[in-house]
């Protein structure tokens, strides 16, 4: 990389890039799948060149490289979400709901602390 680059532009002037079979495998899409998700995203290449990609045999220009990294960020936000520790109310609160509590608490004659000055 660059002085002064960018994991973006190492990633740009690195191929074959691992990364993009990396996301595949961890997202547990296999290549129809992702390319199916590539194309949604507006991707244009057939599913060969992006397998071709994959295996890193073939280089693709740097949009299209792009639909393929949004395709897996995708997918592996959709596994992150899956991933959250529930909660276990419907409501959760609201910033609104914080100041009330707050409110409350200094209307209890509950004082601040001072910073000691």
């Amino acid at each position: 990389m660059t002085a002064g680059g960018t994991i973006a532009d190492e990633a740009a002037e690195t191929f074959p890039n691992p990364m993009f079979e990396a996301a595949r495998i961890l997202g547990r899409l296999d290549v129809q799948d992702l390319w199916v998700r590539y194309l949604s995203v507006g991707g244009r290449c057939d599913i060969f060149d992006i397998d071709a990609h994959l295996q890193g045999v073939l280089a693709l220009d740097p949009s299209e490289q792009d639909a393929l990294a949004w395709a897996l960020n995708e997918r592996l936000d959709e596994l992150a979400a899956a991933a959250h520790v529930p909660y276990l109310s419907t409501s959760q609160p609201t910033p609104e709901g914080l100041l009330e509590v707050v409110s409350d608490l200094l209307d209890d004659g509950w004082d601040v602390p001072s910073s000691g000055t």
